[in-house]
């Protein structure tokens, strides 16, 4: 939960499910390009890095 919590921090949304919230749910459109999406997983790991530095 702390995952979503930064990554929101850093403009994204990332949705956390299932029942303990380990589980996430990416909902990119089909037509996303390969730029967005590397822009997005780059997000996605630099608040991976501060939750874990913490």
């Amino acid at each position: 939960m702390r995952w979503a919590a930064k990554t929101l921090e850093h403009g994204s949304i990332l949705l956390a499910c299932g029942i303990y919230g380990n589980t996430i749910r990416l909902l990119a459109p089909p037509t996303i390009s390969d730029d967005h999406l590397e822009e997005g997983f780059d997000l996605m790991e630099r608040a991976l890095v501060e939750v874990h530095q913490c």
